[in-house]
């Protein structure tokens, strides 16, 4: 096993991984020590074995000149669960030394060996800690033995969570064994689409526990002080999912046959697909279609095998006309059992978000929630799946008052059913906290951003889309708050690695940068990332996307901004790329594309209304809610005051006014009677050549 650190030159001793088959067979072989535990093995085997000298095991073997050759400096620290079958223990430590070609070098420190087991009862916690740490960190290699693998036990016990914070702290070299029957159990329960999100959910270091409580509490005491258990739960996640992924691929390089080899790359798609990594997950379930062959297309796995390469195809930027059909027609098969259809549609309704269809992904979600609710019932995971769907699409739809039911049903079956750290369950009271968020409830939408970081940085890593989302989401409720200080901070660490993040995230967070620093009064940097915003966009996306229209709006409203006008007074050529942009998009509307109005959540329509004293870039209104009084439940300043920006092809028109032109009166009248202009421009005859004066001031004026 190679190292990942420098090991220093005097490491503890330990015993070859030989001698526990010697001591197997001293003990009177397998049958006799079948079913018990590691700690039965101590008090009943090694406890006598050693009562001579009343020393350690290791110490022990190293005074017998016929058994010293055992023992030997330790190239390897084994954490694992005094509960575990010792059997159990032997065989997983055997096949990963085996796979690692090392069965023959191994030299193991074992805490039953290797501590006194006669004095135990007389150390206190900082002989605990001191030894555990000091041991493992000279030896710089860990392998923690995992059973079960969805809930190992050895993850509910402090002391082995302090191995892994030591590992931490150390950077030793962190590895996990499992038994060959363990192995087996986890490649049948990774068949299952969730399997791996359910176990993210049930571990949990800072949940842990010790035989001795004020154990618990000095090992908390040194984790918080040196490390978090962030840390040291995403060691163990990231090692779980780079163990479970090597050894998936190990076992279809050995030879498999064809469904065998296909149920690992169904495996490898269901571990992908948690990670968000739609490339990897059509590369596997690609390869598991393939060898699958002319299998029965309704097997249970083959169908999961078809809806991960309809949504993954979505996920990477195919065309509809690419994976609409694969649903299509697997959703026009006979004879599927209830469950497997509700996956498939949910799977398919997953896409249309992703495409942006929200009304039918509802549509579909409401199909697939009244057959769920029949047939698998309200606790069932695709029952609670599909509401969350529900929940999403309606969100989309900016119908906040059917989201927030569909969520608030959801969070209780996932908190019921999942827990509260399950992956799922995150992600649906994330949903919460935006719609928190448009509902003008900033101290609850940040403390649940926080929770959702914090919780999707301990699973996914710091540098994960997910985690990235999460810390945008977060950093707009502070700007929102006025907080622009820790939004600030925040954000430049994702800036700091822009160049990493995919396009959607990128271009968020330039356009946040913007929103944040206009919001700031720093109208240099606003002007820079704000324009920086639509050029990117023009450059990367097709016509028409919502993300240009919105970059584009906003700095026509930035630049149009009174305030950036005192600070700037002449802007001619970024207000020409403004002009450029609208004199050949959203020619006929009034819609202000892809923004909708806090007061009512509808698509905003005609004037732009926005607080003046609220931070830049908040909370902004429609005329009808304005008028109807509902910024009050967003902030308490006089409406008097708000700034209002014209919809960009209205104010275009209007200027066109100032030259007389009856082509651009006539345009404008036309304007307005279509689109019901409720205030338009008066023109009266004038006595000079001045133009029109404009609600707010224009650069090029």
């Amino acid at each position: 096993m190679s190292t990942g650190m420098a090991a220093p030159s005097s490491r503890p001793l330990g015993v070859s991984l030989r001698y526990f088959h010697h001591l197997i067979e001293a003990c009177g072989g397998r049958k006799k020590l079948n079913g018990l535990t590691t700690a039965q093995v101590c008090f009943d085997y090694i406890v006598p074995l050693t009562k001579s000298t009343e020393l350690s095991l290791v110490d022990h073997l190293a005074s017998d000149a016929s058994m010293r050759h055992f023992v030997s400096e330790a190239n390897c620290y084994v954490s694992h669960a005094w509960q575990y079958l010792f059997l159990e223990t032997v065989d997983s430590l055997d096949t990963f030394f085996a796979d690692q070609g090392l069965a023959d070098d191994a030299v193991l420190w074992f805490c039953v060996f290797n501590n006194n087991q006669h004095l135990v009862h007389s150390y206190l916690f900082e002989y605990w800690s001191s030894t555990f740490k000091t041991q493992l960190a000279a030896i710089g290699n860990v392998v923690m033995i995992m059973h079960p693998w969805n809930d190992p036990v050895v993850l509910r016990r402090s002391w082995c969570v302090f191995e892994v914070y030591v590992a931490v702290t150390m950077q030793a070299r962190f590895e996990m064994a499992m038994a060959p029957g363990q192995l087996e159990l986890l490649v049948q329960d990774m068949l299952r689409p969730d399997a791996l999100k359910d176990m993210l959910g049930t571990i949990k270091s800072e949940a842990s526990e010790t035989t001795v409580p004020s154990d618990r509490d000095g090992i908390f005491e040194l984790i918080r002080a040196e490390t978090s258990f962030m840390a040291v739960d995403r060691l163990i996640f990231s090692t779980i999912s780079d163990w479970m992924k090597r050894t998936l691929t190990a076992q279809i390089a050995s030879g498999l046959l064809p469904l065998d080899e296909a149920h690992r790359h169904l495996c490898l798609a269901n571990i992908h697909a948690t990670e968000f990594d739609y490339p990897a997950v059509l590369s596997a379930a690609s390869r598991a279609r393939l060898l699958f062959g002319s299998s029965d297309v309704r097997d249970v796995h083959y169908v999961h095998v078809i809806a991960h390469v309809g949504l993954a195809s979505c996920g990477v930027g195919e065309p509809e006309t690419t994976w609409r059909p694969i649903f299509e027609n697997l959703l026009a098969l006979d004879g599927f059992e209830p469950a497997t259809v509700c996956y498939v549609r949910n799977a398919y309704a997953r896409a249309l978000i992703i495409v942006k269809h929200a009304a039918e992904a509802y549509a579909v979600c409401c199909e697939t929630y009244a057959l769920s609710l029949v047939h698998l019932g309200p606790l069932h995971t695709l029952t609670i799946a599909t509401m969350a769907i529900l929940g999403r699409s309606s969100y989309n739809l900016n119908d906040f008052d059917q989201a927030i039911p569909w969520f608030r049903k959801c969070l209780g079956a996932q908190l019921t059913l999942l827990g509260s750290d399950h992956p799922d369950t995150v992600y649906t009271r994330d949903y919460l906290g935006i719609i928190c968020f448009r509902r003008g409830q900033l101290a609850e939408a940040k403390a649940l951003f926080e929770e959702t970081n914090a919780v999707r940085a301990r699973i996914h890593g710091p540098l994960h889309d997910q985690t990235t989302a999460a810390l945008l989401n977060l950093a707009v409720a502070c700007h929102y708050l006025g907080d622009f200080a820790l939004a600030e901070t925040i954000v430049q660490p994702l800036w700091a690695r822009a160049s990493t993040l995919p396009p959607e995230r990128y271009i968020h967070l330039v356009f946040q940068l913007g929103a944040l620093y206009w919001a700031k009064g720093d109208y240099d940097s606003a002007k820079h990332y704000l324009e920086m915003s639509l050029a990117w966009c023009l450059a990367h996306l097709p016509p028409g996307d919502a993300d240009t229209s919105q970059g584009a709006s906003a700095f026509y409203r930035f630049l149009l901004d009174p305030t950036f006008a005192a600070h700037n007074p002449t802007s001619d050529e970024a207000w020409a790329k403004v002009v450029a942009f609208f004199d050949k998009n959203e020619l006929e509307t009034e819609v202000w594309l892809d923004e909708s109005c806090f007061g009512c959540s509808q698509p905003m329509q005609g004037l732009w209304f926005e607080c003046s004293t609220c931070p830049a870039f908040a909370y902004h209104f429609c005329a009808n809610c304005l008028r109807r009084g509902k910024s009050t439940t967003f902030c308490d300043h006089d409406t008097c005051g708000f700034k209002c920006y014209v919809p960009p092809r209205r104010y275009f028109l209007e200027q066109a006014l100032a030259t007389r032109d009856k082509a651009a009166v006539a345009e404008y009248a036309a304007y307005c009677a279509q689109y019901n202009v409720a205030d338009p421009v008066v023109i009266e005859p004038m006595a000079s050549d001045d133009p029109i004066a404009t609600r707010v001031w224009h650069p090029m004026l």
